[in-house]
């Protein structure tokens, strides 16, 4: 895996994990960032997570989908990268 991948994916992990603890509420759920795959040439970032309760998974993805626009948003300012890879959940 090419190392840049790498470092921009912990990255976006780390800050996708702090949006979603401290900008959404996601009532009755936990939402944990396990996993984000960033494409080759560093245009898309796949964020992959989990949920529990488990019945709250589909509810999760809609609403951290809804949002990705938000998100997108927030990592532009808060990472020193351009251009930032677009955000996939």
């Amino acid at each position: 895996m090419n190392y840049r991948k790498e470092r921009m994916g912990e990255e976006i992990r780390t800050h996708v994990a702090r949006i979603i603890r401290e900008e959404l509420e996601l009532k009755d759920m936990l939402v944990t960032v396990t996993e984000v795959s960033v494409a080759r040439d560093l245009s898309e970032a796949r964020v992959r997570v989990s949920v529990l309760p488990d019945e709250q998974g589909v509810e999760a993805i809609r609403i951290l989908s809804k949002f990705a626009g938000r998100f997108q948003g927030m990592l532009i300012r808060a990472m020193n990268v351009k251009p930032v890879p677009r955000i996939a959940f």
